[in-house]
């Protein structure tokens, strides 16, 4: 859902504020159900302030609202210890460095 969805619902229900579950693989808070308390905008976009517990008393912290969204958070992102490549991926590189050799 995006953060001005979320906005426009209103951030907190008759029982207090919203659940969301944190999506980014990389935030602390990742796949736990955590309070969005409020939103807030700043110039590089919105920020949610968030707590575990739901407590009004507890600091509040501040996530990227990018990290509740479905389409910014790829959830199969896998890794290897053996990195690896596919051949058409090398080509399309190969091809496209190409284009920019000759550039002066």
């Amino acid at each position: 859902m995006w953060p001005s969805a979320i906005v426009e619902q209103g951030l907190r229900t008759p029982t207090g504020p919203l659940c969301r579950e944190v999506l980014y693989w990389l935030h602390p808070w990742f796949g736990r159900e955590v309070f969005v308390h409020t939103a807030i905008d700043k110039a590089d976009g919105a920020v949610f302030q968030c707590s575990v517990d739901g407590s009004d008393v507890e600091r509040w912290l501040e996530v990227p609202a990018w990290m509740f969204d479905h389409g910014a958070c790829a959830g199969d992102v896998r890794f290897s210890t053996a990195p690896f490549v596919c051949l058409e991926a090398l080509s399309a590189l190969s091809t496209l460095l190409d284009q920019f050799r000759w550039l002066p």
